[in-house]
């Protein structure tokens, strides 16, 4: 099972046995968050800031998990509900993820115009209609 934990103020990734006792183990390094197997359960996924990380998983009697690796960057959108915010493909070559729609670029300037309700009338008494 895998599953996050806050440790030392900061979410992780851990994978524990589902049933029965055994410990935990960290796998991830620098944080992270929703955690979701490959379906051939050779690999846990999950997201790190704005990357999506990977790590091999060997399962049997004892449990090991390579160091994590990039698979993915780039801005996307976090769950806010608790699932996931990514799939992957049955065959685990691909993943979709929601990225975030680029905004309207930032304010950069202001006109500011003095008197402009006189100047609107100078312009609507001029006006013949």
């Amino acid at each position: 099972m895998a599953y996050q934990a806050i440790v030392a103020s900061r979410q992780e990734i851990f994978v524990a046995p589902f049933a029965g006792s055994g410990e935990r183990r960290l796998v991830s390094t620098n944080g992270g968050t929703e955690p979701l197997w490959s379906r051939d359960g050779r690999e846990l996924f999950f997201q790190s800031g704005n990357r999506l990380m990977g790590v091999s998983v060997t399962l049997g009697t004892s449990f090991s998990s390579s160091p994590p690796r990039l698979v993915q960057e780039g801005r996307f959108i976090a769950s806010s509900n608790g699932n996931t915010s990514f799939s992957i493909t049955k065959d685990g070559a691909r993943f979709l993820r929601i990225q975030p729609m680029d905004q309207e670029p930032a304010i950069t300037h202001i006109e500011v115009v003095l008197n402009w309700f006189s100047a609107l009338k100078r312009r609507a008494a001029g006006r013949v209609e």
